[in-house]
């Protein structure tokens, strides 16, 4: 990713991983993602899957369905039936939705969790900008000014977003004796290991940017 991508005031539709991640800030679009990969799911069925309030499900099934993930069709009953189902930009995330939830696994594994792999990965991806940073990292070492410089955001924002991975064992964050202070971030072997899932979202987000330019220019 050029870092010049990054400066840019809104970065959706521009850098793949910036344009998903901003697609996976709800914290059950995952799960409703994985759970409509195995067919058709009514509005209520979806609610006892996930037993989250009815208002929580519509906001992040209205997301899912103006960002072309799903549709949804309701049927002229008494009461009347709404049943959700993929589009093909839905279909077409599977191959990143199968490599987040080995992701998961592997990091319930090593942190001893008996969470569902797909709502891990979530509950770590629910930062904005999560997989911008794990992907400048994935190119080596970086330092907290060079991030800060590369993505154009406050220093609280970054401080906060690598804190955070810090603590979930995705990062390093090494400070040497110097003055001013010299601070220095990698990944670890798990942040490492999250590589075939970022090479995946590029492949995916770059064929997202395409549809949402040809969205545009039809509405």
């Amino acid at each position: 990713m050029k870092k010049n991508e990054f400066v840019q005031k809104n970065l959706f539709g521009v850098c793949p991983f910036y344009t998903t991640q901003n697609l996976l800030l709800g914290k059950w679009i995952l799960p409703i993602l994985n759970e409509l990969k195995d067919g058709v799911k009514r509005f209520n069925e979806l609610k006892r899957i996930f037993d989250i309030s009815h208002p929580v499900l519509t906001q992040q099934l209205k997301l899912l369905e103006h960002e072309g993930f799903i549709r949804r069709e309701i049927f002229p009953e008494v009461p009347p039936r709404v049943e959700y189902s993929l589009t093909e930009i839905g279909k077409n995330f599977q191959p990143v939705l199968n490599l987040m939830a080995n992701f998961g696994k592997s990091y319930n594994d090593l942190k001893n969790l008996g969470e569902s792999p797909i709502y891990t990965t979530q509950n770590l991806l629910l930062g904005k900008w999560i997989l911008p940073i794990l992907n400048e990292l994935n190119g080596g070492t970086k330092r907290f000014n060079e991030l800060k410089r590369t993505f154009g955001i406050s220093h609280s924002v970054l401080a906060k977003q690598l804190k955070f991975l810090e603590n979930e064992g995705l990062i390093n964050r090494k400070v040497y004796p110097e003055i001013p202070p010299r601070v220095e971030y990698s990944l670890t072997e798990i942040g490492k290991s999250f590589q075939p899932v970022l090479d995946s979202i590029e492949i995916w987000g770059k064929n997202f940017i395409e549809y949402l330019k040809g969205r545009d220019k039809i509405d």
